[in-house]
Order: C-alpha cells, then structure tokens, then sequence
C-alpha cells in the first residue's frame, strides 16, 4: 500500500466513522429528550461513546506518528471532545 492509498484510507474510514458518531451522539440526544428508558438510554450514549473512543484513538495515532491531520481530512482545529461528547 502507498502512502496515498494510506491517506485516503484514514480519510474514508475517519470521515465515515466521524458521520456515524455524530448521527448516534444526535440519536442519543434525541432520546433523551423524548423521555426514553434509563436502559435505552445507556445503550444509545455506549454507542455513542464507543464512537468516540475509537476516533480518539485514531487522532493520537496520527499524532504519534507524526502525520498531518490535514492529509487525512481533519482541520487542525478539530477537536473531537466537543464534537462528539
């Protein structure tokens, strides 16, 4: 694999995985709103936080290695703790 074929790898997967995790932290939301049950409540932000902590993951590894966030997508700005929490 090239480092243009890594690049645009963690560009799909972050970016799909950034979709999915805003979509489950909005589901959530929503729940909570409509009154949902303390146990289908937990499932929804476990999901959600789930998301979470693999994009978390990701990000320090990009900065472990050393890698543009920007190359992959990211603004340098972006912070996922407000984002997704």
């Amino acid at each position: 694999m090239t480092p243009t074929n890594c690049e645009n790898y963690l560009r799909d997967v972050l970016g799909e995985l950034l979709e999915s995790a805003r979509a489950a932290k909005a589901d959530y939301l929503a729940a909570k709103a409509q009154g949902m049950t303390t146990d289908d409540l937990a499932f929804k932000a476990g999901s959600a936080q789930s998301y979470y902590k693999v994009i978390a993951l990701l990000v320090d590894q990009l900065t472990a290695f050393g890698l543009d966030r920007q190359r992959v997508g990211l603004t340098a700005d972006l912070d996922i703790d407000q984002l997704l929490l």
